[in-house]
């Protein structure tokens, strides 16, 4: 049944092509003569024995060469499809019978393209039932990859298009969804194992906690509240990364979690918010100052501008806007 309707669907696409052809070539063509031999399809021209305009009027090749050529192109293209297809390059393949398609010439050879686009379409269908295979087992990355791949290298043939709806449909999938979260919510988890493992280059404090006190306490969180400072602002940056973008996800949640845990703390939450509020401050003035040493002088005064207007009352606005004056000043 699949095979009839691949077979109607390209028999009709083939046609329209043919029929497209043949309309242009009554355009552009040799049209018949009018007195004086002269040819409406140049510009005053006259037609010669061999078919081509001569004169002042444009030149084009007899109707019956053109053929010819098209033909040609159309059995090299032919030839090219079935190499790649022995080889199994099959998207190779695919776009060579594409262009077979477009130069195909009389029945003949629409035959010959059709019954190679046949068996592109039943090793499409193949990988189809192996993708399907691997989703049903629930390797959803494995899966996702097949149909995306097969969806390239089909293109419109139909196990291209079934592909490329599967594709989308493994995406929404809610199960397959959290599979894909936990995978990306564990890179990042491994990121703040390492960033709690490193030794802290600054020796400031963690919020809340004296630098004296020993990491003794279990879990995350209270280990988490030991750190110092620079090291709590990026492991809560990125607890927050992964509970916003892989809320599906176990690690995910577990993030989510953390955050609360932290966020119910009230002495380390007032004390983590100021301190991440300086940290933003001294970072956004670095920015600011690399732009200005660079020599990007209308990037660094918006900065600068930016510092000022985001973190107000900080010995980094009062910097900034020292800097700002001065430029503001150089610049009358």
């Amino acid at each position: 049944m699949t095979s009839m309707r691949l077979s109607i669907v390209l028999s009709c696409i083939l046609s329209l092509l043919v029929a497209e052809r043949a309309a242009a070539q009554t355009h552009h063509g040799t049209r018949p003569s009018h007195g004086g031999g002269q040819s409406h399809g140049g510009n005053g021209g006259r037609q010669s024995h061999g078919g081509k305009q001569i004169g002042s009027g444009t030149i084009e090749e007899a109707p019956a060469k053109t053929l010819r050529k098209r033909r040609g192109a159309c059995e090299r293209a032919i030839a090219d499809a079935r190499k790649y297809t022995s080889e199994r390059k099959w998207g190779e393949a695919r776009k060579r019978l594409d262009t077979a398609g477009r130069l195909a010439v009389g029945s003949s050879q629409l035959d010959t393209v059709r019954s190679a686009y046949q068996k592109l379409e039943n090793e499409g269908s193949r990988q189809l039932v192996v993708a399907t295979k691997l989703y049903e087992a629930n390797q959803y990355a494995e899966a996702l990859a097949e149909f995306e791949r097969i969806a390239r290298t089909f293109g419109a043939l139909p196990s291209g298009k079934l592909a490329r709806r599967a594709a989308k449909q493994v995406k929404k999938d809610p199960v397959a969804k959290a599979v894909f979260q936990e995978t990306k919510a564990v890179v990042v988890e491994k990121l703040i194992e390492r960033t709690m493992r490193t030794p802290s280059r600054r020796a400031s404090p963690p919020a809340g906690q004296p630098a004296s006190q020993p990491a003794t306490m279990p879990g995350r969180v209270s280990l988490i509240k030991q750190l110092p400072a620079d090291k709590q602002i990026r492991v809560v940056d990125l607890l927050e990364r992964m509970a916003r973008m892989y809320a599906l996800s176990p690690t995910g949640l577990r993030a989510a979690a953390d955050l609360k845990s932290l966020q119910g703390d009230e002495n380390f939450s007032r004390k983590f918010a100021a301190i991440r509020f300086q940290y933003k401050a001294k970072s956004a003035l670095r920015k600011a100052e690399r732009f200005s040493q660079a020599g990007m002088k209308v990037r660094a005064l918006q900065s600068y501008r930016e510092v000022v207007r985001k973190f107000p009352d900080t010995d980094e606005a009062a910097r900034a806007a020292g800097v700002i004056s001065a430029i503001e000043e150089s610049n009358r």
